[in-house]
């Protein structure tokens, strides 16, 4: 009751001054709703400078509550098309490592479980040995490896597979010419 039902007031150019006070607001609840899902049948208007002030405030924040809402919808889906894509392409490199490395069938199966069933809790990293289970990445490990860990003599005696591990895990095969020093 801002106008005390001047003439000029939807209530009263509506017709609905001697109607209950709960008619009163399910109409007011109905322009409401009208003005901040921006539909605008045309059966209420400004009629005053206040109602014309009040238009403009709903609307402004009836448009941006409704870009904010349909931006952050728009978030989450991109979010989980490329958490998708990037599950993807890291199964396709496992694939890629399994048969580059003729890693066993039930290993790789197991790697691959576990990416599956855990890839929302992850912390993604560029390689396999930041965020497998130690099982498993001992099982990498002994497959590619295993063999230079038979042939020197310090890995032979040493008996801590952690200290091993983290040494083999930093080597890198990389390619140089016939005679080129190292």
């Amino acid at each position: 009751k801002m106008q005390d039902f001047d003439p000029s007031t939807w209530i009263m150019r509506h017709g609905d001054q001697d109607e209950l006070g709960k008619i009163q607001y399910m109409t007011a609840i109905y322009w409401t709703l009208q003005v901040l899902t921006t539909v605008g049948y045309g059966d209420f208007g400004v009629g005053n400078e206040i109602e014309i002030y009040m238009n403009i405030f709903w609307m402004i924040f009836g448009v941006s509550f409704y870009s904010f809402v349909l931006g952050n919808i728009q978030s989450i889906i991109l979010k989980n098309t490329e958490d998708t894509e990037d599950l993807v392409n890291k199964l396709k490199a496992l694939e890629k490592f399994k048969k580059e490395t003729k890693l066993k069938e039930g290993v790789y199966l197991r790697i691959k479980k576990f990416l599956e069933q855990n890839y929302n809790d992850l912390k993604w990293q560029m390689d396999f040995d930041e965020f497998l289970p130690a099982s498993l990445n001992d099982e990498i490990l002994t497959h590619i490896y295993g063999s230079t860990v038979k042939s020197i003599t310090l890995f032979r005696e040493t008996t801590k597979k952690s200290f091993i591990w983290n040494v083999l895990s930093h080597l890198r095969t990389i390619k140089v010419e016939y005679g080129e020093i190292i």
